[in-house]
């Protein structure tokens, strides 16, 4: 296994990158199922009389 620490001592860029990335799928999957909750439950949202 490839330890960035050990080899580069550049640890707050490694870290920095795998919160990017996490906060960019996070971010991605939140607002994916939004949309997916607003459309499959548009059924119970009140008619505009």
């Amino acid at each position: 296994m490839f330890d960035v620490n050990a080899e580069t001592f550049r640890s707050f860029e490694a870290f920095g990158i795998a919160g990017a990335l996490y906060l960019l799928v996070t971010f991605s999957l939140v607002w994916l199922f939004r949309r997916l909750e607003a459309r499959w439950l548009s059924y119970l949202t009140p008619l505009k009389a």
